[in-house]
């Protein structure tokens, strides 16, 4: 993509090295963004879901997201959790695989709810509806 002088090129890095090598004398600047690499999980497609999800939110594939949730900056959730409708995942919060979270929850920032992916009859976090979870640290 591009026009002029500018262009960006997403792809495989050992195709895209091989054109940096061979366009090398018409190339006077280049920066390379790696997202993941051989990841077992991909992330979750974002464009279809009906919540607002900040940027450096990561979500793993196989996640259920409610409408009207908010997935704030720097949470992690991981692979088969779900999210409730109107629930916040606060900045910076983990929920492990398959953890579970009601609708209108609150997961303040920080919090872990540890999750579990194998064996798959295995127990996990769940909360249901109208929870607050996480602590306040008064000095």
């Amino acid at each position: 993509f591009g026009e002029g002088n500018n262009v960006v090129v997403f792809g495989e890095w050992n195709e895209i090295e091989t054109a940096l090598k061979q366009h090398a004398a018409q190339i006077t600047d280049y920066v390379v963004e790696n997202d993941r690499r051989n990841s077992g999980v991909p992330l979750l497609d974002l464009k279809y879901q009906n919540a607002r999800i900040e940027p450096g939110a990561i979500i793993r594939d196989q996640v259920k997201i409610g409408d009207n949730a908010v997935i704030m900056m720097g949470a992690i959730i991981n692979i088969g959790a779900e999210i409730g409708e109107k629930t916040m995942i606060d900045m910076g919060a983990v929920l492990g695989g398959r953890a579970t979270v009601g609708k209108n929850c609150h997961i303040g920032a920080g919090t872990v709810l540890a999750g579990v992916i194998e064996p798959p009859s295995s127990a996990f976090t769940l909360f249901s509806k109208a929870c607050t979870v996480g602590f306040v640290f008064l000095p």
